[in-house]
C-alpha cells in the first residue's frame, strides 16, 4: 500500500523561512544576500512540495490501476449511512474495470456531487476511496484516496465512463446514492 508523503513540514518550514527573511530585511538592510538565499530556499521547498504531490497522485492512481479484483475482499459501498457489502465476482470485476480507468484529467470549474465511499481489503490492507460524479460532466467521476496519511480532499484522478452511473445505480437499488 502506497503511503503519500507528508507535506505539512514543507509549509511550516517555508513560513519560518519567510519570517526569517522579513526579520533579516527589517533588522539589517545590508543583508539582502541572506534574504535572497532564504527566499530561494523557500521557493525551492514549494516546488518540491508540489512535485511530491504530483508524484504521490501518480503513484496512487497507478496502485489503483494494478489492484487485482480477484484478490479483493470485503467490498463496501457507503452513502449516507446506507451500505452494500460484498459482490459476486462478475460485479467485482466490472467495478474494478471502471476503477482501473482512472486518469489525471485537467481541472475545470465543477465539483463532485452525490459522493459515496468505497472500502475494500487487498493484500491485508484496507483501502478507502471517495468517488463522486462531476456536477457538469455526466461521464466523469472524481476519485479521492482517503488513506490515513493523505491530505484531505485531494483528488487523485478521475474516471471517465458513462456506464459507471448505471452500474452504481444497479448495485444500490435498495437506497438512493
Amino acid at each position: 500500500m502506497y503511503e503519500p508523503h507528508q507535506t505539512t513540514w514543507f509549509v511550516l518550514s517555508f513560513l519560518i523561512l519567510f519570517a526569517s527573511a522579513v526579520i533579516v530585511l527589517l533588522l539589517n538592510r545590508k543583508q539582502k544576500k541572506i534574504s535572497a538565499v532564504i527566499a530561494l530556499v523557500g521557493m525551492a521547498q514549494i516546488f518540491i512540495a508540489i512535485g511530491l504531490q504530483l508524484y504521490d497522485n501518480h503513484q496512487l492512481r497507478d496502485e489503483l490501476k494494478h489492484i487485482d479484483p480477484l484478490q479483493v475482499k470485503n467490498i463496501k459501498i457507503l452513502k449516507d449511512k446506507n451500505s452494500i457489502q460484498t459482490m459476486d465476482t462478475a460485479k467485482k470485476a466490472e467495478l474494478f474495470s471502471y476503477l482501473h480507468g482512472i486518469e489525471n484529467i485537467s481541472a475545470h470549474h465543477s465539483s463532485p456531487v452525490n459522493e459515496f465511499d468505497l472500502y475494500f481489503v487487498f493484500h491485508e490492507h484496507t483501502y478507502h476511496y471517495r468517488i463522486g460524479p462531476d456536477s457538469e460532466r455526466k461521464d466523469e467521476y472524481w476519485v479521492f484516496n482517503l488513506c490515513s496519511t493523505c491530505q484531505p480532499d485531494v483528488e487523485i484522478g478521475r474516471i471517465k465512463s458513462i456506464k459507471l452511473a448505471d452500474f452504481i445505480e444497479g448495485l444500490t437499488k435498495g437506497f438512493q446514492l
